[in-house]
């Protein structure tokens, strides 16, 4: 049926998003424009609160723009794409998460990518390991390295993991059920959090360190059968960790080292030097113009010890922020993150949706990674944004309570 294949299309284009960033234009674009021809009605059930966050990312985008020409940057329009043009794709698309086994098809497709994604990269560092050639399926020139007592693995994909992660890991805690063997979900799981580690990427490492303290942030959120639930099951996951961790630690000390210094070199100036000049130089631009901002698409120069260059793209992304659109930009854009997020807890504890909660879980680390790697400024990786907010405007067009199926209590 048509609904049939507008629901292919569009659960297809996501799988796309997630495993293939930035390629496979291609097949996106005739997904998207395959969608396109395929509604024929478009449903006007936007709520008002939705429509004004919308509205916020727009002005944002717009405002740079202004503030870029005004001040003749020489690039005003570089993110008109991810504030203005984006945000009107997405607009449509939570228009159409009009039912809660449309989200259920979303998770679906959420484990799949995930599991492809873990899979796949497991499986290259495995023949890199082993000294067998896996073809490469991205267009990352230098996939996975190995040095004396660490690695790292540079695939684009792994920026997926930052929200699907927390997702996968509060689902299978709670016990909520969307078709997916539990105990399929905790090998996955448990293959993430070694990937975690081997990747040598902060802040996926991080993720994981934070991850098992999640739940008991969160435990007024559930009931108490739920929470004896999720408790038992984190102890249990934190067990199987800290058993692997000795076990690793007995045989081969020197690993556990290295990768402890790759993550804690993130913290030290000397180590990290060009993080920490983009951060200096950034709030030097930040005080020259602090209300208004130099406007988007402005080059500053990243001084030694970085990189010695003029750039307009850099890892900390709300630094930028500031100093392109000041404090009325990023108060603006900033603002709107936020009020996603607060607003979206404050929905899914009254709803007692956990689903919905697992969506602000992944949420909140795609904001924390955003802080030191512009995840939020790509097509790819911007959807998440657009899921909460559908998740609110579902809750705000139907207001009759929700079925068991998505119950925490």
């Amino acid at each position: 049926s048509r609904n049939s294949l507008i629901a292919f299309c569009g659960l297809s284009l996501l799988f796309f998003l997630m495993t293939f960033i930035s390629q496979l234009n291609g097949v996106r674009v005739g997904l998207m424009l395959l969608l396109l021809l395929l509604i024929r009605k478009i449903p006007s059930n936007l709520s008002i609160k939705v429509r004004i966050v919308f509205l916020f990312i727009f002005i944002y985008g717009i405002y740079g723009i202004y503030i870029g020409l005004l001040y003749q940057t020489p690039n005003p329009f570089l993110y008109v794409t991810i504030y203005c043009v984006y945000p009107c794709f997405f607009f449509f698309f939570s228009l159409f998460l009009i039912k809660n086994n449309y989200f259920i098809k979303v998770v679906q497709v959420i484990f799949v990518a995930h599991f492809f994604i873990v899979g796949y990269d497991l499986l290259y560092a495995w023949g890199f390991f082993v000294g067998i050639d896996i073809p490469n399926i991205y267009t990352v020139e230098i996939p996975f390295s190995i040095y004396s007592d660490s690695s790292r693995m540079n695939f684009v994909n792994l920026n997926t993991l930052t929200f699907t992660t927390p997702i996968l890991f509060l689902l299978l805690l709670a016990k909520y059920e969307f078709k997916i063997p539990s105990i399929f979900q905790s090998l996955v799981m448990l293959s993430t959090f070694f990937l975690s580690i081997i990747s040598g990427r902060r802040s996926v490492m991080l993720m994981m360190i934070v991850l098992p303290v999640v739940p008991f942030v969160f435990s007024g959120f559930f009931s108490k059968k739920i929470k004896t639930t999720i408790v038992k099951s984190t102890f249990f996951f934190i067990l199987i960790l800290i058993v692997v961790f000795f076990k690793v630690n007995s045989e081969n000390p020197e690993l556990i080292k290295g990768y402890s210094e790759v993550f804690l070199n993130a913290f030290d100036s000397d180590k990290e030097p060009i993080k920490f000049a983009q951060k200096t130089m950034l709030i030097e631009r930040f005080m020259e113009k602090p209300i208004f901002g130099y406007g988007s698409g402005a080059f500053f120069f990243e001084p030694s010890p970085g990189r010695a260059l003029y750039m307009n793209q850099f890892e900390l992304s709300y630094h930028y922020k500031l100093a392109s659109t000041g404090i009325i930009g990023f108060v603006i854009i900033v603002g709107a993150y936020l009020w996603i997020f607060f607003y979206g807890l404050y929905v899914a504890k009254r709803k007692n949706d956990v689903l919905f909660l697992s969506f602000l879980m992944g949420l909140f680390f795609m904001l924390v990674a955003d802080a030191t790697n512009p995840v939020l400024c790509s097509f790819d990786l911007i959807w998440p944004i657009y899921l909460c907010l559908a998740r609110i405007n579902y809750w705000e067009v139907n207001k009759e309570d929700i079925k068991s199926d998505v119950l925490i209590s």
